[in-house]
């Protein structure tokens, strides 16, 4: 085996393997941006109306999966709606779109150009018109083989924990021990032939009804009483939440869904004495709530200018690639090589290790990593029994996210 890929409950949590906290703050924190006043901005925000869930068709609830495939009982979602070609690079980079590729190779079908990319627990949907003879070409030029398929899905695997589905509508990504179990249960899930998770859990059913989703989305349907940590008010009585993006020529908007207990009681008032500590909301030109029977929505407008000016300098995209690690013990080193995807550049990957400094210096490649080619490490500093991690960092130093991890042995 040449590595395996930790669940992604695992590596959201505390956002420090996969994306540091200053990615989170993108998707779902403090916004960073100087604030305008002391006083939250109430009015209409005329955010674009949000798209319904058709998503939910691919993920399976988790009873449909076996317990050897590390699926919680409730499973965070990630929605990825690519913005057109022309639009700015802050229109696509996300929390979402990272957790999507930490889960999808490429193989001949780009994140980018796809109707919609859906993340679950170990598995990841691409959405559109897929060429299934395009996809088998790309995929010779990497370490995967054909198996077995699945229903009407032909089915490739590597390393013995990641499996990809292809279909004429879908690219289906499962991870993990269980990764052709996790593909069979979002396939037959697609299919109406197992349930789906938003059939058997009523948070999930609640939160991606009134959360829908936008140009991203991240669903956290049950993430435990206190979300919010030391929030006050009604915000740290949450037992789950959504953040989604959006953007048109008027705005830059924030909507976040905030989930509460059955049989709670909400106001507009008490969630709007809770906005007072969210620096989100202060910082925005416009916010308007909205409650129901279990949920209060917040509706942002944020500042264009000032949101282009943080997230547009220094772009944080990270690359849609196909990895894979070897170790070659006698030469004590770790490579990891580049099989197909976007040209990386060299200064943006960093090697984390455990019990060493991190490692971005590459003297034996040139500006680009390319199909074909390696970023190689030693190991001798490596603690034998942890993880060592491949990753994309912003030009300041302040975002990173995982893009391979391999266990040494």
């Amino acid at each position: 085996m040449t590595g395996n890929t930790p669940s992604r409950r695992r590596v959201l949590r505390g956002c420090g393997a996969a994306l540091t906290a200053g990615m989170a703050g993108f998707s779902a924190g403090c916004s960073g941006l100087p604030p305008l006043g002391s006083a939250v901005r109430y009015g209409d925000v005329n955010v674009p109306k949000r798209n319904l869930p058709t998503y939910r068709k691919w993920l399976p609830a988790p009873t449909e999966v076996p317990d050897d495939s590390e699926m919680d009982e409730s499973y965070d979602v990630m929605v990825y709606d690519p913005p057109a070609g022309g639009d700015p690079t802050w229109a696509r980079q996300s929390i979402a779109r990272s957790i999507v590729l930490w889960h999808a190779d490429y193989v001949g079908v780009h994140v980018d150009d796809v109707d919609l990319a859906v993340a679950g627990e170990n598995m990841a949907v691409l959405l559109g018109d897929i060429n299934p003879a395009a996809v088998a070409e790309t995929v010779e030029e990497t370490s995967y083989e054909p198996s077995e398929a699945i229903g009407e899905y032909d089915c490739y695997d590597r390393d013995e924990e990641r499996v990809v589905a292809v279909g004429g509508d879908a690219l289906v990504f499962g991870n993990g021990t269980a990764a052709r179990d996790v593909v069979a249960a979002t396939v037959g899930a697609a299919a109406g032939d197992v349930a789906r998770y938003h059939q058997t859990d009523s948070d999930f059913t609640v939160l991606s009804d009134e959360a829908g989703y936008r140009r991203w989305a991240w669903l956290v349907p049950r993430a435990g009483a206190g979300t919010w940590g030391n929030a006050e008010g009604v915000r740290g009585d949450t037992i789950g939440w959504a953040t989604a993006f959006d953007h048109d020529a008027n705005g830059v908007y924030y909507v976040e869904t905030w989930l509460f207990p059955t049989g709670y009681e909400i106001t507009d008032s008490a969630v709007k004495s809770s906005l007072n500590q969210r620096d989100r909301a202060l910082d925005a030109r416009a916010v308007d709530v909205t409650t129901g029977d279990r949920t209060a929505t917040i509706e942002m407008r944020l500042r264009r200018d000032s949101f282009r000016e943080e997230y547009g300098v220094g772009s944080y995209l990270v690359p849609h690639v196909t990895w894979r690690a070897t170790r070659d013990a006698d030469a004590q080193r770790v490579s990891f090589h580049h099989e197909g995807g976007d040209a990386v550049r060299t200064a943006r990957l960093r090697v984390d290790g455990p019990g060493a400094e991190p490692i971005s210096d590459f003297p034996d490649i040139g500006e680009r990593v390319e199909a074909g080619e390696s970023v190689s490490v030693p190991t001798m500093a490596f603690d034998e029994e942890g993880a060592v991690r491949l990753a994309y960092v912003s030009v300041d130093g302040n975002r990173s996210a995982s893009l391979y991890d391999y266990h040494l042995r």
